[in-house]
This record gives C-alpha cells, sequence and structure tokens, in this order.
C-alpha cells in the first residue's frame, strides 16, 4: 500500500492542468492584445524573472510556450527565446545571484537583462544570416520599467 501511495503524491493533478492551461489561454489573448495596444507591455521580461527565480517545472513550461507564441507572433526566429532562456537561467543568473542579494534587485536586473540581451542576439543573429535587424525602440525602456514594478510586486 506504501508504493500506491507514493505513486500518488508524484502523479499530475488533472485540476494543476486545467489551471495552467486556463493561465496559457489567457496569457496568449494578453500577448495578442500587447500586440495591438503598444503601451501594455508584452511580459517577456516579467517570464523571464519568473521562470528563472521561482524554478518551478510548471512556470517554465508556461514560459516556453509563451516565448514561442511572442516570437511567432512578432515574426522572430523561432526558439532562440527559448534557447537565451536556457543559457540565462544556467549562468547568467547565478552570477547575478552571486552579485545581488536583493531579491527585488535581482528581479530588476533580469527583466532589463533579458530584454536588452534577447535584443542584442536578435540583432546577432540577423547579423549573421543577413537579415534586416529589428530595430530598437524607447518602448523596451518602458517595458523595462512597467514589467519590473509588475514583477517585483508579483514575486514578493
Amino acid at each position: 500500500m506504501q508504493t500506491f501511495s507514493n505513486m500518488r503524491r508524484n502523479s499530475v493533478d488533472s485540476r494543476d492542468i486545467i489551471r495552467y492551461g486556463i493561465l496559457l489561454v489567457a496569457l496568449i489573448f494578453y500577448e495578442a492584445l500587447s500586440t495591438i495596444y503598444y503601451l501594455m507591455p508584452p511580459l517577456f521580461g516579467f517570464w523571464f524573472a519568473v521562470t528563472a527565480l521561482k524554478k518551478e517545472r510548471h512556470f517554465v513550461w508556461l514560459a516556453v510556450c509563451y516565448i514561442l507564441f511572442y516570437e511567432a507572433d512578432h515574426g522572430l526566429i523561432i526558439g532562440s527565446g527559448c534557447l537565451f532562456l536556457y543559457i540565462y537561467s544556467r549562468f547568467a543568473l547565478p552570477a547575478i545571484e552571486d552579485l545581488i542579494i536583493s531579491r527585488a534587485v535581482i528581479t530588476i536586473v533580469s527583466i532589463a537583462s533579458a530584454y536588452l540581451c534577447y535584443y542584442a542576439l536578435i540583432s546577432l543573429i540577423y547579423f549573421i544570416f543577413g537579415m534586416n535587424p529589428v530595430s530598437f525602440s524607447w518602448l523596451f525602456l518602458y517595458y523595462i520599467a512597467l514589467e519590473s514594478i509588475l514583477a517585483t510586486a508579483a514575486l514578493r
């Protein structure tokens, strides 16, 4: 009987699947709205910060799905955001966590570096393949500020 109870604790709850599925649909709807209304931040940096700092499996899958939809919706190279998320959370974030103690500052640095470093990565990939580069907009700074406030409040 002990074996069966252990198997039950490690199984996936159907309520979690429904809850995260509804959250994913709402996030995709929000991302589509943020494409239409430019003052709504796309929550790109927010998902980098949440995924990197929470380190929970459910958030990683939500972030991967959201980033793939974000890239497809904006005409970016599919999979480059997921590659960047992996490299960032594996190498850059531990170095940032060693330097900075405050969780709020780590969140803000994560969001700022997500936007700026991802822009640099996309520009590098476009340069290598001889494509027209993505133009830098001052809206990135607005998005960084707004998402930093949102993520700092959400991750308390």
